[in-house]
């Protein structure tokens, strides 16, 4: 049986395009509340489709238990305080028995610029960055505070946290290359051996 995945908040699909090179079997779904970003479907890989569907709102039976994983990635900015509760829902409705979730963030609230060299500034980034932070701040400081119990609450098994940075620590280069400062929150329900 071929493993399927969702990607929520999919846009280009580019995620998928990329996994589909990896994994030429698998069934990639993409995901998006608008088609606007889509690439043609006939410059896409034949296993790889792109589907218009809000997550803040009940996902059609047809898509109920699914998908083995769904993998989400970068929407803390559009998700309200209230809202993080309902969309784990609806995401646990996509996926089958024993899948997994892998959901990904930026942690804006706690981002650290450094200089990359003696010669080097990082004050336009730090102040961006403060910008950035006061204006976003009511998005960016709750999910990441609540999502381990509300996994809790939903008996979704063993969180697994991970942290990445830049390259500007020698320990974590190779990691997080496009988004420093990722968490990596995956929620298992029974996941299988043949995945693991």
């Amino acid at each position: 049986m071929n493993l399927s995945l969702a990607d929520i908040g999919t846009g280009t699909g580019l995620f998928l395009s990329q996994l589909a090179q990896g994994y030429p079997d698998a069934i990639l779904h993409g995901f998006d509340i608008s088609p606007n970003l889509f690439p043609p479907q006939e410059t896409l890989s034949p296993q790889v489709s792109l589907s218009v569907l809000n997550i803040k709102e009940t996902p059609p039976s047809s898509l109920h238990d699914k998908y083995d994983i769904i993998h989400i990635r970068l929407l803390a900015a559009g998700i309200n305080s209230t809202e993080w509760k309902p969309i784990v829902q609806n995401l646990l409705k996509l996926l089958k028995p024993g899948g997994a979730i892998q959901w990904e963030e930026c942690n804006w609230m706690e981002t650290q610029y450094y200089r990359s060299g003696i010669n080097s500034s990082a004050q336009a980034a730090c102040y961006m960055c403060a910008r950035f932070k006061e204006g976003m701040k009511d998005k960016f400081s709750y999910g990441w505070k609540i999502l381990p119990r509300i996994y809790d609450e939903f008996g979704m098994g063993d969180l697994v946290k991970d942290i990445v940075s830049s390259d500007r620590i020698v320990e974590t280069s190779g990691y997080g290359e496009e988004c420093d400062g990722c968490y990596f929150w995956v929620g298992e329900i029974g996941f299988g051996e043949e995945f693991g």
